[in-house]
């Protein structure tokens, strides 16, 4: 799985791709103190919680311009 899934998408003729956080699910887990008893750079302030859903998000865009770039589809400046 991984970080690919979002380019299979694309590939498969999808516009986009949704992260889903809520519910429970593990970005949601990240972000709440009353679940996230980490004692790591994912723990603590709102900041930190807020780092591992952050860094999904950065990595499936820098992804996706990159292939996107590679494919002559953008153009990067």
């Amino acid at each position: 799985m991984g970080s690919n899934c979002h380019w299979n998408a694309i590939e498969a003729g999808f516009g986009g791709v949704e992260i889903h956080g809520t519910q429970g699910y593990l970005i949601d887990q990240f972000m709440k103190d009353q679940v996230n008893d980490r004692t790591n750079e994912y723990s603590g302030t709102l900041e930190n919680r807020c780092r591992f859903p952050l860094e999904i998000v950065e990595a499936v865009v820098n992804e996706s311009i990159w292939k996107l770039w590679k494919l002559e589809l953008i153009e990067l400046e």
